[in-house]
């Protein structure tokens, strides 16, 4: 019998949350019984498997039952056990470094907040690194037998693209991915060999006593797998020359920021407010085309005529009644596109914004004051002057965020969409933040497409700076 280790040094480019507990309107982290935070075991089991059996197995299921385990309530469970081994990963950041996000949900047809949807969530700094170690038993019959090390390979293949963890990617937060200073390696035990044997009750006792700088040196491993399902995108953003920018905190008064690893202090353009004028602009391309689209302005219209309030609930379950969502296989009955890519309360979505982040320059940095009129008199509202941060671009300089988005299993239609949506920014029809600044954004860089449907944004040409 074989025993294959695998250790990968993971990276989560824009930080994470390992979410565990909600407190009022705060989510707060996973922590052990230190307090230092986790990503549970169940956790990155659970994401492993979704991910090999979208992007990996081809057989169906039956790879993914004979690595993973089969599913609670199959009628074979007791007979089909995990082949991985997966612990709790102790998260390599400093517990004080743990910061508060403020979030909410817009209504897009009038601007306000849906009720019940102003929170705040516990995040991990971007830069936090785990160190991954994963156990495989070989198997000696059925699909993967003899095939452990190129189980683990692709495995390997899922982190290299990247992998979201943590429940709570839809804040742009959870994206996982290889080192770029640090190799996957692969150690293969041959429990026959009474050496090997001896090597791999050593190197797993330290494993378990969280000692995994001790063990045994393996063998660098770069991916393999099928990543065809996937389509990965990478745009790099700059402010256009006399423009400004503004992405608030809930104070709304300055550009938010956020601490790494390493202590530099970063703007932030949250991968939550991409994603919210992203799905807007998204929602009235696929109603322009005749989709069914869940959130439209009858709705809107409708609710107004009613005098009913939507909230955030409708929204989630795609204004489905109650009794159809508590009907089985209830996400079936969802007809929106939109909600089957962007996930409802019944289902996941299939893409994920992250975070992106630019170094903080304070030349780059202006004051803004602004003051409310009264129409009728003239003068200023009483309360209504005060002044705002913006970040600007200039002929010289300007700040540069780079956006990295992940669509699981794309359709040609969810492809275009984004792609115009991307050109639908880069041209200013699309303004991202706050209304007390321009909001523009333009592609600095040509956009780098990896996957399904790749080849659609060959079209978007940068534009050379004025």
């Amino acid at each position: 019998m074989k025993i294959h280790r695998l250790i990968l040094p993971v990276v989560f480019p824009a930080g994470l949350s390992p979410g565990e507990a909600k407190t009022t309107n705060l989510l707060t982290v996973a922590r052990d019984g230190k307090g230092r935070p986790v990503l549970r075991g169940t956790a990155l089991a659970g994401a492993m498997r979704q991910a090999w059996r979208e992007r990996i197995d081809d057989n169906g299921k039956d790879t993914t039952d004979l690595l993973f385990g089969a599913s609670v309530g199959d009628n074979d469970t007791i007979d089909r056990p995990s082949s991985l081994e997966v612990a709790d990963v102790l998260l390599c950041t400093d517990k004080d470094s743990i910061s508060f996000k403020p979030h909410n949900q817009i209504n897009r047809h009038n601007g306000t907040v849906l009720k019940g949807n102003l929170f705040s969530m516990e995040a991990l700094p971007p830069g936090t690194k785990a160190r991954l170690v994963l156990w495989c038993r070989e198997h000696t019959e059925g699909l993967l037998a003899g095939r452990g090390e190129a189980a683990m390979k692709s495995i390997a293949a899922i982190f290299q693209q990247g992998l979201i963890l943590g429940g709570r990617s839809n804040r742009g937060v959870g994206l996982a991915r290889l080192c770029a200073a640090s190799a996957a390696t692969l150690l293969t035990y041959d429990l026959g060999d009474i050496d090997q044997h001896a090597q791999y009750l050593d190197d797993h006792h330290a494993w378990r006593q969280s000692n995994t700088e001790k063990l045994s040196i393996g063998h660098e491993v770069t991916g393999e797998g099928n990543q065809s399902t996937s389509l990965a995108i990478e745009i790099t953003w700059r402010i256009p020359r006399g423009q400004d920018l503004l992405v608030a905190d809930g104070a709304g008064q300055e550009q938010q920021t956020v601490i790494d690893v390493n202590g530099d202090q970063h703007w932030r353009l949250p991968g939550s407010s991409l994603r919210g004028v992203m799905r807007s602009w998204i929602n009235r391309l696929a109603a322009r085309e005749g989709k069914p689209v869940a959130f439209d302005v009858n709705e809107h219209m409708t609710a107004i005529e009613e005098n009913r309030e939507i909230t955030g609930e409708d929204v989630g379950y795609a204004f489905l009644s109650k009794a159809e969502r508590e009907q089985p296989e209830a996400y079936k009955l969802i007809k929106c596109p939109v909600s089957k890519l962007f996930g409802t309360m019944l289902q996941r979505g299939r893409i994920h914004i992250a975070d992106a982040l630019s170094p903080v320059k304070e030349h780059l940095k202006q004051v803004r004051m602004h003051v409310a009129i009264d129409r009728i008199t003239g003068g200023a509202k009483d309360g209504a002057l005060f002044k705002n941060e913006v970040i600007i671009g200039s002929q010289v300089e300007s700040p540069r965020f780079t956006s990295i988005i992940l669509v699981n299993d794309p359709t040609e239609d969810e492809v275009r969409w984004i792609c115009k949506t991307i050109k639908a920014i880069d041209l200013g029809v699309v303004r991202i933040g706050t209304r007390k600044a321009a909001g523009r954004l333009e592609l600095a860089e040509p956009i780098k497409a990896t996957g399904r449907f790749a080849e659609q944004f060959n079209t978007l040409a940068t534009k050379q700076p004025a």
